[in-house]
């Protein structure tokens, strides 16, 4: 078995697979092709994705293959694709059976529209993408590979359903033993999506879904993709590098939403909303705490002004230009890429990004549709704030602001008002100490540990100087002290 193989031709129409027969080819992936069916009985109609021979007798892509279709029986949600039967060809390739979509991919529906979508337009297939990835989650399930055309509307009497596809790179978020990476090194994914550490071929978590989600917020809102090049490497420097134009600077977005757009979109995975449900509570516009905020300046003069009326409501916005669509690009190879990667591309920076604020919530849930889990008690809106950056000595030290984990070498919004700063690490010791910020204020500390060194234990004879044996035929010497011209104490015998 092998790459000589071709699907088109073992699998035509009318082709029995397991109970069902093959009715055409719906299209093709890295991973292999999905074909339409149908139970030649009750007529049911299937979905069939079968694995591409070429990886067939790859161990590690038959492994991928396989985890997909655990994955999504693990999570059990409404918006994940249903996949409900798993086997072999008679030739050995594996595939699964999974639910027929009649619809678009969300990829598809922009270019259609080929224009920014109003903001209950993204609410209603973002909101279905909070929910699912809240599931995945929560399971420690990573789909790493978040883009539009993995989201896909299904039309329905009573409104689109939004499906998630595709978690065939998915991964268990603690299984520490999986890589995220080919066997050349080539970190997988789409690079227009991917986070700066997914770039580098580092350890992801539920972090990288969260900054690809950024991406297609923004891709929605303004019509563009944040980063756009020719090629393969240019994107990756991009992610790693590059920070976006504000969203606020091509259509008309609300400041707390542009602001959670670019919160998510921060290349430090902590400076992140840590989970999908805080960074659904930013496009709502509800407050969050100064730990969970992102390092970011304020802008230049204050704080970003309101626009007038409630943008989700105004059918009159300001359109960007056309839609430049995700797909069509010419890669480098990947195994240059690889040796790039090999080479150090260098640690991602953590770029400045705007604080999301309180504002009113965007829009209600889509009807019949699990909202995602909210915070117990949200803390109070911020009403003014000021800036604090803080560098230490050692980098390691821990740093805390009033209690909770502080962000190091950047600018951090915090409110005005007096904070309590403390540093320490194991073995140094620390400080603490209360500043005052005012607001739209800038303060910046240097904090450097002195390590602690305990004073040794030495016997009561050790402290002062040893006196020579003084020979028997002399006086006793008095107990007084002379200096000399370098002020150096000596015995008075010794003169």
């Amino acid at each position: 078995m092998g790459a000589d193989l071709n699907l088109d031709t073992l699998l035509t129409p009318g082709t029995k697979v397991g109970d069902y027969i093959v009715e055409r080819k719906l299209g093709e992936g890295g991973m292999g092709a999905v074909f339409a069916a149908r139970h030649p009985l009750i007529g049911k109609k299937v979905a069939i994705k079968v694995l591409s021979p070429a990886l067939a007798s790859s161990s590690e892509a038959v492994e991928r293959f396989v985890r997909e279709a655990r994955s999504v029986n693990e999570i059990g949600h409404r918006n994940i694709v249903d996949i409900f039967l798993f086997d072999k060809l008679d030739n050995g390739l594996s595939y699964y059976v999974m639910e027929h979509l009649e619809g678009r991919s969300l990829h598809d529906e922009l270019l259609r529209l080929g224009r920014p979508l109003t903001m209950p337009e993204i609410a209603v297939y973002i909101r279905p993408v909070i929910s699912a990835l809240t599931a995945a989650h929560a399971r420690g399930i990573v789909h790493r590979d978040l883009k539009p055309e993995n989201i896909y509307v299904v039309d329905t009497d009573t409104g689109p359903i939004i499906k998630l596809l595709d978690f065939g790179i998915a991964k268990l978020a603690t299984d520490g033993t999986s890589s995220f990476k080919t066997r050349t090194g080539v970190p997988m994914g789409t690079p227009y999506y991917m986070s700066p550490e997914q770039c580098l071929g580092r350890g992801v978590d539920q972090r990288s879904d969260i900054y690809a989600l950024g991406i297609i917020l923004y891709q929605m809102a303004t019509g563009r993709l944040p980063f756009s090049a020719e090629s393969y490497l240019e994107v990756l420097q991009q992610q790693l590098h590059s920070q976006a134009e504000a969203a606020g600077q091509i259509a008309a977005v609300p400041p707390h939403v542009e602001r959670a757009i670019q919160w998510a979109m921060q290349k430090d995975a902590a400076l992140r909303p840590q989970t999908v449900e805080q960074l659904w509570e930013a496009l709502e516009g509800k407050g969050v705490s100064v730990a969970e905020r992102p390092a970011a300046t304020l802008p230049a003069g204050g704080p970003a002004p309101s626009l007038p009326g409630d943008y989700f409501t105004q059918p009159g916005i300001t359109q960007a230009p056309a839609m430049q669509p995700a797909g069509g690009k010419k890669w480098l190879p990947l195994v240059a890429v690889a040796g790039v990667v090999a080479l150090g591309l260098g640690a991602f920076l953590a770029l400045r990004g705007k604080a999301p604020e309180a504002q009113a919530p965007i829009v209600s849930a889509p009807a019949g549709i699990p909202a995602p889990v909210a915070s117990a008690q949200p803390p109070p809106a911020v009403s003014s704030a000021g800036v604090l950056r803080v560098d230490i000595t050692p980098s390691d030290a821990r740093l805390s602001v009033d209690g909770n984990a502080g962000a190091t070498g950047q600018d951090v919004p915090v409110p005005a008002g007096t904070h309590r700063i403390r540093l320490e690490r194991e073995g140094y010791v620390p400080i603490e100490q209360d500043i005052e910020i005012g607001a739209n204020r800038r303060v910046s500390l240097q904090l450097a540990l002195e390590k602690a060194v305990a004073a040794p234990a030495e016997p009561a004879q050790a402290r002062t100087p040893a006196r020579p044996t003084r020979p028997a035929a002399r006086p006793k010497a008095k107990n007084t002290r002379l200096r000399d011209k370098d002020d150096t104490a000596k015995p008075s015998w010794a003169e």
